[in-house]
């Protein structure tokens, strides 16, 4: 149960681009191209609040459009921590699992942003032949162990602007950075 609750809170992240991928992005700048942002080479780095990615303050998973390749961060519908905070309650969840009756816990909803590059085929439904799917995604979870204690420990800055006394450097590290997505457990072509 303890590694299905940390997708409950969030995680904030920061991309961290190859050496390889930067000279493709540069080539593309100067044959006047867009870049592909398949995030092939994309790595990401779990970070501070301060050094994520604007999409990566508040997020859980990672999720990659198929046959796109392309990548978006998640966002959860609400803050689970800080609605535990607005009930009252003095811990989201609890090692003794004494936090199985509140309902807002019960259910782990989120949404994956799509791709700017796949908004008007998705809008259209052009991706949907013969009434099949041609569009899919990957769910790549974050994982970490849960954040025990009170709610107010590690808010994202929107929320909570006192500072938090949980430390991600101290429990995950400078330079933690995350398996290469091939590497990673995920639920495939949802």
């Amino acid at each position: 149960m303890q590694p299905n609750i940390a997708l409950f809170q969030h995680v904030p992240v920061t991309r961290v681009v190859s050496i390889a991928n930067r000279k493709a992005e540069d080539e593309d700048r100067k044959d006047a191209e867009t870049s592909t942002g398949t995030g092939t080479d994309t790595r990401y780095r779990i970070s501070s609040h301060e050094e994520a990615d604007p999409d990566g303050i508040e997020t859980r998973f990672i999720c990659r459009f198929k046959p796109s390749m392309e990548e978006t961060l998640s966002m959860h519908n609400m803050n689970y921590d800080y609605h535990t905070v607005r009930k009252a309650y003095k811990a989201t969840f609890t090692e003794e699992g004494l936090d199985n009756h509140m309902i807002w816990t019960s259910q782990l909803l989120f949404k994956c942003p799509v791709p700017k590059a796949l908004q008007e085929q998705v809008r259209l439904g052009s991706t949907v032949m013969n009434d099949f799917a041609t569009q899919f995604v990957d769910l790549v979870p974050i994982r970490t162990p849960p954040r025990y204690g009170s709610p107010t420990t590690y808010l994202p800055p929107r929320l909570y602007s006192d500072g938090n006394t949980w430390d991600p450097k101290k429990e995950w590290g400078d330079n933690h950075l995350l398996p290469k997505i091939v590497d990673s457990g995920r639920w495939e072509n949802i």
